[in-house]
């Protein structure tokens, strides 16, 4: 007979992409270092831009893991991007399920032995998104707060708390998304994600760059769980990871630029999901969600800037359809169900 699977014989591989290794990446490393890991369990480290000092630096930061009997290393990916980064974490994990993070985020204690436990619960989970909580390096003003949950990558506030403890999506039925920093994933689907992309080479442009912040190769590598009729998604409140925001990133012209551009990307993604032939019922769905949004919103934050941040929203989509019209490169890709 075989033999019986323990929770011990879960084994995650824990991603990081960073571009410059900013200081708040200490915070992530120790709060890594501080989790309950087990014999083939993983930390790797995509180096996508650091300098020579602040790579070594790093590399010394992860033998505190190395000493502890945690296999963690650094590779470097040359090719600036964060989807390119991503790619490459992807391809040199060894393990069937992947915990990826981003450089600013913070893992709370017993967060990865939870994470073993859903899976050891669920064989066929496919993908989890935990609670993800916002660290104000300075306490914004409720407008601000309310602009982040469309673009700072949290899912709780003190405006808007989950309504979900823990919660399974049967395969096919969609779910709560996490973003890419704190989304748990079956390494399956992220594989299925790197064949896309060679496919479809557009999907590499979703990544920021200056005075730009495009977005969104995070909903389409979670939104691929979704085609599986062999993997279910699920939420756990318990699950909780931090991230850390700048007082910067809290400003109106930071929210109302990245508001632009990332439904400029999610105004490309409309088209490459449902085609340009369809491109009414795309513009009219996009600009429907935004409204929905604002409505929702505006029950708890009134603000003039709140709307100017819609608003940026709204524009941003339209171009981001007209530009995908136009791009012979944006092609048709089957993410929904």
């Amino acid at each position: 007979m075989p033999k019986a699977m323990k929770r011990e014989d879960v084994k995650i591989s824990c991603l990081v992409c960073t571009l410059t290794a900013p200081i708040s990446i200490e915070k992530l490393l120790d709060s890594l270092l501080s989790q309950e890991w087990v014999r083939g369990d993983e930390l790797i480290l995509i180096d996508n831009g650091m300098s020579s000092d602040r790579r070594i630096q790093i590399e010394q930061r992860l033998k505190d893991f190395t000493k502890c009997g945690i296999s963690a290393q650094c590779h470097q990916e040359p090719q600036r991007g964060v989807v390119h980064a991503r790619i490459k974490s992807i391809q040199v994990s060894k393990n069937p399920w992947l915990f990826s993070l981003d450089d600013d985020n913070i893992v709370t204690p017993g967060a990865l032995q939870q994470i073993r436990q859903r899976i050891f619960d669920y064989p066929t989970l496919g993908g989890l998104c935990p609670r993800l909580e916002p660290v104000w390096e300075v306490q914004p003003e409720t407008w601000a707060v309310a602009l982040g949950h469309q673009v700072l990558s949290y899912n709780v506030s003190q405006q808007h708390a989950s309504p979900y403890q823990w919660c399974v999506w049967k395969p096919g039925v969609v779910g709560q998304r996490p973003p890419t920093g704190g989304m748990l994933i079956a390494k399956t689907v992220a594989e299925d994600f790197i064949r896309l992309c060679s496919q479809v080479p557009l999907i590499l442009s979703f990544t920021p760059r200056t005075g730009q912040r495009l977005t969104g190769e995070d909903f389409i590598l979670y939104s691929l769980i979704y085609m599986r009729k062999d993997l279910v998604t699920a939420y756990d409140d318990s699950i909780v990871v931090q991230h850390h925001i700048p007082e910067r990133r809290t400003q109106l012209s930071y929210l109302i630029r990245t508001m632009f551009w990332s439904n400029y990307s999610f105004g490309i993604q409309g088209l490459m999901r449902f085609g340009k032939a369809r491109v009414l019922y795309v513009m009219i769905r996009g600009i429907g969600r935004l409204l929905y949004e604002f409505v929702r919103q505006s029950a708890d934050v009134i603000s003039w800037r709140v709307v100017f941040g819609y608003l940026a929203g709204c524009l941003g989509f339209l171009y981001g359809v007209l530009a995908g019209l136009v791009d012979p490169e944006c092609k048709r890709i089957h993410i929904d169900p």
